[in-house]
């Protein structure tokens, strides 16, 4: 049984996230301990728990460990079994980070499936559901990945209720280069806003405009009487041979101008580093590994990155690697 330290590194649900997906993939067992350990709330929290056992559902594993709190956990995975499957986190936990440990299962499935998931859709610390949508999944399909997605409704912290859909069809990652992005195509904006005046979205519009350089094409989603209230921006770029996005989210008592501020700075961070953002590689380092090889090029080696390597290399065993090349800032994949 392969063991995997859940305190390596960065320390946090992505490793468990990575090895449960890889470890159903792949058929083999393993155990994890010392989950969550670099967090102030060390163990099992109600998102990982959920897609620990929404996965074990898939694949109709044998777990032990999974109960709150838990801070080891062995998993043994039976065949993937596609279908439609609904799962509520409970919580505002992301919907995003947990579609992360189900997707990949579900591309190696043998016929299409369907997941609606309840939960956060724009939440701290996660990808928000338009950067997954038009930035992550464009990036996969360009290796030959096919997924669809739509927001039912956004989930604000803390009350969550937000609702996302992704159908999955099965298919075999193939080799994809993100190295150079090639020409500029187009950049947009996604403005959301819940249970908030319009003006908000006008506002943060006004500050995209006057400070992201060429056309832009803006969405403004504003929903009334949701479950939840917030307030999300989201930047993509959109080059030939990639997309690359930044986003965040605004808090009480912060003007909306600071909010868009913000974004657009991260976003035009991502811009000046001339490869895939720094949270986008984290995420295409499992597929590079189901490809079975490909490189991509980083900006900053980033803690989640250097993580999902170790995670990576655990499952996937002798014989195969993902190689750093600090240099060349490239990471390959050689299996």
């Amino acid at each position: 049984m392969i063991e995997i330290d859940g305190s390596y590194l960065e320390g946090g649900g992505q490793i468990l996230r990575t090895a449960v997906s890889l470890s159903i993939i792949k058929q083999v067992p393993f155990r994890i301990s010392k989950i969550r350990a670099n967090r102030p709330k060390p163990g099992l929290q109600p998102q990982h728990l959920t897609a620990v056992n929404a996965a074990a559902k898939i694949c109709n594993a044998k777990i032990k460990g999974n109960k709150l709190g838990s801070e080891e956990l062995v998993f043994e995975p039976g065949p993937i079994e596609a279908g439609d499957y609904f799962f509520d986190i409970g919580t505002a936990g992301s919907c995003v980070l947990f579609l992360q440990t189900l997707l990949p299962v579900l591309v190696w499935a043998d016929r299409e499936s369907k997941i609606i998931v309840r939960g956060g859709t724009h939440v701290i610390k996660s990808p928000s559901f338009e950067y997954f949508k038009y930035c992550f999944l464009p990036n996969i399909r360009k290796m030959g990945i096919r997924v669809e997605a739509e927001m039912r409704r956004p989930g604000f912290y803390p009350q969550g209720g937000g609702e996302v859909m992704i159908q999955v069809l099965p298919s075999r990652p193939r080799k994809c280069e993100f190295t150079e992005p090639g020409a500029h195509k187009n950049t947009s904006a996604y403005l959301v806003s819940a249970n908030l005046p319009m003006h908000i979205l006008d506002r943060e519009e006004n500050i995209l405009r006057e400070n992201l350089a060429g056309p832009l094409s803006l969405v403004k989603n504003s929903i009334s009487n949701n479950t939840s209230t917030g307030n999300a921006i989201t930047i993509i770029g959109e080059y030939e041979n990639y997309c690359i996005g930044a986003d965040g989210l605004g808090q009480k008592g912060k003007p909306a101008e600071a909010v868009a501020k913000e974004v657009v700075s991260s976003y035009k961070s991502e811009e000046a580093g001339g490869a895939p953002d720094s949270h986008m590689v984290d995420q295409l380092l499992l597929y590079l590994a189901l490809a079975g090889r490909g490189n991509i090029k980083y900006g900053e080696l980033t803690q989640h990155s250097r993580t999902n390597i170790y995670t990576i290399s655990k499952i996937w065993g002798e014989g195969s690697s993902l190689v750093v090349n600090e240099e060349r800032k490239q990471i390959y994949f050689e299996g």
